[in-house]
């Protein structure tokens, strides 16, 4: 990171990020587990995984949407 400001604000979305994919891995569990309960464990492996990647992903753009190359904060916001 290149300041504490972009490390605050990373934190802050990456925390919101990770406890709504929490309740919803935690929905789409159980419902895994009541339709195909012997392939739950791999399903949601996989979804975790994919939401993980996806919400990486969706961190650095909106970090890139926000902040300059330098680490400075963006005007137009």
């Amino acid at each position: 990171m290149a300041n504490q400001q972009i490390w605050k604000y990373a934190n802050r979305i990456g925390a919101n990020m990770f406890v709504w994919l929490g309740i919803v891995l935690t929905v789409f569990g159980i419902l895994i587990y009541v339709l195909w309960p012997k392939s739950a464990v791999i399903i949601s492996l996989f979804v975790m995984l994919l939401g993980m990647g996806v919400g990486i992903y969706w961190c650095e753009t909106q970090l890139n949407r926000d902040f300059d190359k330098n680490g400075n904060p963006k005007s137009n916001r």
